[in-house]
């Protein structure tokens, strides 16, 4: 037997933390809307020129992930 550690046995003291991917936040146009304080018709404006996407289930059912909303926004300002 070696006294150098292997690296099964470190594994076993520090295992990797598992990465799952975020729950998808879905939210109708309105909820979506309000959640950026912005008009149904501008998050309509933001969805066809390509800045948000939108996810269809149906002739009229329509959500958004709230995640993807979020990444979707970018800061600007802020001092330089």
């Amino acid at each position: 037997m070696s006294t150098a550690s292997s690296p099964d046995r470190a594994a076993r003291r520090h295992p990797e933390p598992e990465l799952r991917p975020l729950a998808r936040r879905w939210a109708s146009v309105n909820e979506t809307a309000a959640y950026l304080g912005v008009h149904r018709c501008t998050l309509r404006e933001m969805t066809a020129t390509g800045r948000l996407t939108a996810y269809r289930n149906g002739p009229r059912l329509i959500r958004y992930d709230l995640n993807e909303v979020d990444a979707a926004l970018q800061p600007f300002g802020g001092g330089e």
